[in-house]
């Protein structure tokens, strides 16, 4: 049965250590105490060999691992531990409003409080992907100029929103949260790269870079406007 297999081998390797352990107790110059002893000796060296790649493990095992205590291209975003607090609210939000409606639930008909409205996680004041999209078709409709057929290129990253679009975006939502700075930043950058890709992808431009986290350069054709 396999759950003997395991207590089979201890017996095992526990009758062959002892009866090592007899030929060891036997006269030096018996042949048999000599095989005994190159055995033993065989069996300290597995042993340190054992103990020595445990160590090694241990020690490989602290040091900070990739994607986890240490992140590629740098450190982890300063912003993580931000989002995890926003998270850790929001839950809480979360759960104060369900024990409420608990509470009014379970009270006597009279002592029932009006019933609040449904919770609803305020939403994050982001730069989000049809925002690019109209600004970067903006602005390429604009450099075309009345000449077709002209080769329209620029770094992705001139196509990032400036300070009046990012007002104009985020302030029609009265209701949501304020906006955080570096939120804001990672979401326009994220956007705007999207935003590239899907204009690819429907072939109103290309999108290339030339060597690992360089530049990515776009490029649209006078003829194949992505005004939208």
């Amino acid at each position: 049965m396999p759950s003997l297999q395991r207590p089979v081998e201890w017996l095992t390797m526990a009758a062959w250590l002892a009866w090592l352990r007899t030929r060891l107790l036997l006269p030096e110059h018996d042949p048999d105490a000599r095989a005994a002893r190159e055995e033993a000796e065989a069996v300290r060296r597995d042993l340190a060999r054992r103990a020595a790649a445990q160590e090694a493990a241990d020690w490989l095992d602290a040091r900070p691992q990739l994607g986890r205590d240490v992140f590629a291209r740098g450190a982890a975003a300063a912003g993580m531990r931000e989002a995890a607090g926003r998270a850790a609210a929001e839950r809480d939000a979360l759960l104060r409003a369900y024990t409420r409606r608990i509470d009014q639930v379970s009270a006597a008909p009279g002592q029932r409080d009006v019933v609040d409205a449904p919770y609803r996680p305020r939403p994050s004041l982001l730069w989000r992907a049809p925002h690019a999209l109209r600004r970067i078709g903006r602005l390429l409709a604009e450099a075309a100029g009345p000449e077709a057929g002209t080769d329209l290129g620029a770094d992705l990253w001139c196509f990032l929103p400036d300070a009046e679009d990012l007002a104009a975006a985020v302030g029609g939502a009265p209701d949501a949260a304020v906006p955080d700075p570096a939120l804001l930043a990672r979401s326009a950058a994220a956007s705007t790269f999207v935003a590239a890709l899907e204009l690819a992808r429907e072939g109103r431009l290309t999108v290339a870079q030339e060597q690992d986290f360089g530049a990515i350069q776009v490029h649209a054709r006078n003829d194949a406007p992505v005004a939208s």
